[in-house]
């Protein structure tokens, strides 16, 4: 369902940040949980996150204080504005969801928990198939 828009996204983080998908706890991926709680924190197996959230814990932080908000989604936020551009926070979720960082509730008939699940599981996936020998 998601193939092609996770495949844009991992394109995307192989441009800008080869070797990222080794730093993706696939255990405790889980799409819809957008931050590590108390970021900024090294990634532990308490804690589990989008694939950005988890690569904001990693990558550089920069003024990463800006993100900080009562959703505590700071390190997904800054990845996106690391991808998309200073205030990508405003970018529309259709075109995030082109890279497979999010769902498009919109543009689906599926539930919301439902859409989720499938794009973890499709994500999971994907990085274990990158991972095989």
């Amino acid at each position: 369902m998601f193939r092609e828009q996770i495949e844009r996204g991992m394109d995307l983080l192989d441009r800008r940040f080869p070797g990222w998908s080794m730093h993706i706890n696939i255990d405790r991926l889980d799409m819809a949980v957008p931050s590590f709680p108390g970021f900024p924190l090294e990634p532990t197996d308490d804690i589990c996150g989008c694939v950005l959230g988890q690569l904001g814990v990693i990558i550089p932080h920069g003024n990463f204080r800006k993100f900080r908000d009562s959703t505590n989604w700071g390190s997904y936020n800054y990845m996106l504005d690391v991808l998309f551009g200073e205030n990508s926070c405003v970018i529309p979720t259709t075109n995030i969801a082109e890279y497979g960082f999010t769902v498009d509730l919109i543009r689906s008939s599926l539930d919301s928990a439902e859409l989720w699940n499938i794009l973890t599981r499709e994500w999971k996936q994907a990085l274990l198939r990158r991972r095989m020998p």
